[in-house]
């Protein structure tokens, strides 16, 4: 650590009075540009500080690049939610398929597809009224029925990815925390 003393001081706004005419610039300068004392020790001027600063924040926002992550969430709830309502719509065409390529033959078939017509339509009526943020999204779905296999393996997948990620940077946080 660099202790400052008052001879060190005065050797500094010297020097620097040789190049500035009075000494509030000559403290000035010290301030932003540090000083470096008799022993070679160097006290950090706030032009220092400012860079390592930025660099500091330059590297965090590479490493928790929230943007990019909250893009790539929401790219992949879009994606989900139009496989799932693909699955919706092919469900109510297999039924409308069925009904004009037979008729019905029992009472139980009929309400058997009364219920899939019914279910696509309460799915997609929940669709819709799904919240925009990809939290609020996220938070809907988890307890959601997937008429459609494929969108619920991929929400399954995004949904251990986010543990994933949200794991890494806990551990992440507490290591750094350690060190």
């Amino acid at each position: 650590m660099f202790s400052l003393d008052a001879a060190d001081l005065m050797e500094q706004i010297s020097n620097h009075l040789m190049n500035h005419a009075d000494v509030a610039s000559a403290l000035f300068s010290i301030l932003q540009n540090g000083m470096t004392g008799r022993e070679g020790q160097h006290l950090t001027g706030l032009q220092e500080i400012q860079e390592r600063l930025r660099k500091m924040r330059q590297q965090s926002l590479k490493q928790y690049d929230i943007d990019a992550v909250l893009k790539d969430i929401e790219k992949s709830l879009n994606e989900i939610e139009g496989l799932e309502r693909e699955g919706i719509q092919q469900r109510l065409n297999d039924v409308q398929q069925r009904q004009e390529d037979a008729p019905l033959e029992s009472d139980d078939q009929e309400l058997h597809e009364a219920f899939l017509d019914n279910l696509a339509h309460q799915n997609e009526e929940f669709l819709d009224s799904l919240p925009s943020d990809p939290s609020g999204k996220v938070n809907w779905l988890r307890d959601y029925e997937f008429m459609d296999q494929k969108a619920k393996v991929k929400f399954e997948e995004l949904l251990a990815s986010l543990q994933k990620l949200a794991a890494e940077q806990y551990f992440q946080g507490m290591s750094q925390g350690l060190g």
